[in-house]
């Protein structure tokens, strides 16, 4: 959900906060916040916006530019790299299923996601907007997201 997107379509509300996330082996003992990523390894998706991020906030970064995610996800795997820089939902699931990595609390962005409309979907989005309200307030939205969006190891 940006600004540039809104002028497009309207958003519901948010259903997540998510941003760039930072995955490493849980062996790994020297990243433990995004400040640790400078001069590492870090692998990142080609024509993601982890490129450019890495690019201007951690210029010493040596990034390992790969085309797909599971790619990246190998390499960290078996010690090519220091760390991941990808999407949250795609690292949380990945260190659910990988009891050799972990998913590091602290995020690298914050970007809110919505579901998009067209702008004359007036009705749809008040209606979208009521329901993720109303799993809101039954508990199923954090179920959920426990189940999708949270790394458990």
């Amino acid at each position: 959900m940006t600004d540039e997107r809104r002028k497009v379509v309207a958003f519901t509300d948010s259903y997540y906060q998510g941003g760039l996330a930072i995955l490493v082996r849980k062996d790994n003992k020297t990243i433990n916040q995004p400040e640790d990523l400078a001069g590492k390894k870090v692998s990142v998706q080609v024509g993601t916006k982890s490129v450019n991020f890495l690019k201007e906030t951690f210029p010493t970064v040596q990034r390992v530019e790969v085309e797909k995610n599971q790619e990246m996800f190998d390499l960290l795997t078996i010690g090519r790299v220091d760390a991941v820089v990808t999407g949250r939902p795609a690292a949380a699931q990945f260190a659910k299923t990988q009891p050799a990595v972990r998913l590091l609390d602290k995020g690298l962005t914050v970007e809110h996601y919505g579901y998009a409309l067209r702008k004359e979907d007036a009705a749809l989005l008040d209606q979208m907007n009521k329901a993720l309200q109303q799993l809101r307030a039954n508990g199923t939205y954090n179920t959920l997201v426990a189940r999708w969006f949270t790394a458990s190891n």
